[in-house]
């Protein structure tokens, strides 16, 4: 069983390596570096400032989010969340396919004693909201820009992913019920078993899930996710404008929904390759020459990566343990916990 996820682990790599490596040959292909450099004299730095202090602020919209999803146990600032969220990204542009975010879950763990059962459910929800948010501005776009023709060839893969994400949240607020109903019965376990273990997983992990069942919470949290959109897509627009690129603030807001949906793709750490070509793809369907579109993909790579640059810095300055150390803790506290009962039962 073990070579067999292993075997499935290291094709999904391979194949995420692959196309990763086939969209950056085309895009190194066509790369002109005289024309790079000329846009980059041109650039506008004060419109290249403002369009990452907006992209910033949709990481405070986004940390708004991760409180509200979460609730008042245990309580997180907003700078906590902040943290997190960066620290996710520097890790992002390290592991393939948004595993990052798993050393998001132990860094709040590590500074903010945030049971990992209840931060990945946070995780979780967030990407639900963050999927479906994207499908749904999508089509709405669809609906407004009758010019846009290869947008609307793929509305049905937008309906595939709403249906998805609805029916992962309708599995999460059963889940929640499910287990809340049963929570005295499955908080203490009589038998130390694997099942016993992995049905307290479970219940820790719904605790977090919490705001799938609550309609106040859950449309908070969407609306997050549609001002981030937004705010974001606006960072592109403006970052456009600064290179000399004009085009509608609604082209910002579809090449943000395009990059947010490509990362559901197999790829490179940091969708390498990908992300650039999906940005110039854009650009070009909305008749933008294709050197000014591939200069503004390598421009936007590096205003994406910034947050990855506060992530690390936070790591560096946070001092806490490695995340091996992290693991190897929790496991240890839950295996004292567990000898604690078996003591107390005798």
């Amino acid at each position: 069983m073990n070579r067999v996820r292993k075997l499935s682990l290291n094709l999904v790599l391979a194949i995420g390596l692959m196309l990763s490596l086939f969209f950056l040959v085309l895009i190194i292909k066509k790369f002109d570096a005289n024309s790079f450099f000329n846009s980059v004299k041109g650039i506008s730095q004060i419109w290249v400032l403002m369009a990452i202090a907006v992209y910033f602020g949709g990481f405070v919209l986004r940390a708004f989010r991760c409180q509200v999803i979460l609730g008042d146990s245990p309580p997180i600032t907003i700078f906590g969340f902040l943290q997190a969220l960066f620290v996710g990204c520097c890790l992002n542009g390290i592991l393939p396919y948004r595993l990052g975010e798993v050393g998001r879950v132990l860094f709040l763990k590590s500074r903010e004693n945030l049971d990992p059962a209840v931060g990945a459910a946070n995780l979780t929800t967030e990407r639900l909201l963050d999927v479906f948010s994207l499908g749904l501005t999508g089509l709405f776009l669809v609906s407004l820009m009758t010019d846009q023709i290869w947008l609307k060839s793929r509305q049905e893969y937008l309906y595939l992913i709403l249906l998805l994400c609805l029916a992962a949240i309708i599995g999460g607020k059963w889940l929640v019920n499910r287990l809340s109903r049963n929570s005295a019965n499955l908080s203490e376990p009589k038998e130390n078993s694997g099942f016993s273990r992995v049905v307290l997983i479970l219940t820790r992990f719904s605790s977090g899930l919490n705001s799938l069942n609550s309609a106040g919470k859950f449309f908070t949290a969407l609306g997050f996710s549609f001002a981030a959109i937004i705010l974001e897509g606006l960072s592109y627009f403006i970052l456009m404008f600064a290179m000399g690129i004009f085009v509608p603030l609604t082209t910002g807001i579809i090449m943000f929904v395009a990059i947010g949906l490509s990362s559901l793709l197999p790829a490179a750490p940091g969708s390498l390759g990908i992300l650039q070509y999906t940005a110039t793809f854009v650009l070009l369907q909305n008749g933008i020459p294709e050197n000014p579109a591939l200069n503004f993909s390598i421009v936007l790579t590096v205003m994406l990566y910034l947050p990855a640059v506060a992530g690390l810095a936070a790591l560096l300055m946070s001092g806490s343990l490695s995340f091996r150390e992290i693991w190897r803790n929790e496991k240890i506290s839950q295996m004292t916990s567990e000898q604690a009962n078996r003591g107390n039962e005798k």
